[in-house]
């Protein structure tokens, strides 16, 4: 990501010229081109969407993506900035808030308002845990899939989850538990990097990350879930949440083969998944949409 130089902090002015910022190197390391910029603690301030980023979302109508992921979100304005970016665009697309700046997590008024305004967050562990520490970063991530899914919100876990394959046909088993505990945590989705952009053994990870996730479902207590997941219902008179909740009661109890719902756009599908049944949800919608949606999102 580029960012504007003459924004970011700096202790002596000597420090910025006009094109630079002069560091001192305290740990050195091979540095990879196209590299972001992160400081301890937060405090860049730079736009969450630059020119490039404007200029990509203008011309996403000839892809037609499902998601959009929007890098250092700041604020739930960058949110709606980016959605009337694709609405003009014509495109409707969920858009994912990555979460990545200390300033963000520091302020639950501000962090909420980001999750409400987006579709799904994803706790991008990379720059998130340079900016919070790495001993912080756990209890932040076991935060945001809890908030993320109690506001009924798509939820990433992001950056290293199987580093070691970039290199190695088998992930470490640190890596492994890593992986199943996003899981066990409630994440919607776990997501490969390195591992299959670079790496030397794509193929292997993803099937190695499919085989984790799968066992790690298997040892979720989906009726406890679903009880857990009552305490999100805003008021007893919450009707939609309370039918969507009883429904997945009754499939987990039962020996059901799926849960069926009529939705216009998609709402009860995504309140249902909330309570995590588990069987699959069936959609019948006269939106052509609502499926192609449905299908991608949830």
């Amino acid at each position: 990501d580029h960012r504007d130089l003459h924004s970011f902090p700096t202790r002596r002015s000597s420090d910025l010229e006009k094109s630079a910022v002069n560091c001192t190197v305290t740990v050195g390391g091979k540095l990879g081109s196209r590299k972001g910029i992160n400081r301890l603690g937060g405090g860049i301030a730079a736009p969450a969407l630059t020119e490039k980023d404007i200029q990509d979302i203008a011309g996403l109508n000839r892809i037609a993506p499902d998601y959009v992921a929007i890098s250092f979100v700041s604020s739930l304005e960058d949110i709606e900035h980016a959605k009337s970016l694709l609405e003009a665009q014509d495109l409707s697309v969920a858009v994912i808030a990555k979460i990545e700046r200390a300033e963000v997590v520091a302020d639950d008024d501000i962090l909420n308002g980001i999750i409400k305004a987006s579709d799904g967050v994803m706790v991008a562990r990379g720059d998130l845990g340079v900016e919070v520490g790495d001993a912080e970063l756990i209890g932040i991530q076991k935060d945001l899939i809890s908030r993320a899914r109690r506001m009924d919100r798509l939820v990433i876990t992001a950056t290293q989850m199987m580093e070691s394959m970039i290199n190695n046909p088998v992930p470490t088993r640190a890596e492994v538990s890593d992986v199943a505990n996003a899981v066990l945590d409630g994440a919607d989705c776990v997501m490969l990097s390195g591992e299959t952009a670079k790496g030397n053994y794509p193929l292997e990870a993803v099937a190695m990350m499919g085989a984790v996730c799968k066992e790690a479902e298997s040892a979720i207590s989906y009726r406890h879930v679903a009880a857990d997941m009552m305490d999100s219902i805003s008021t007893p008179t919450d009707t939609p949440a309370s039918v969507a909740s009883s429904a997945v009661t009754a499939a987990n109890t039962g020996e059901c083969a799926g849960i069926v719902c009529l939705s216009t756009t998609g709402e009860t599908a995504r309140l249902i998944s909330k309570f995590r049944p588990r069987c699959p949800i069936f959609i019948r919608s006269e939106e052509r949409r609502v499926g192609k949606e449905c299908r991608s999102r949830w």
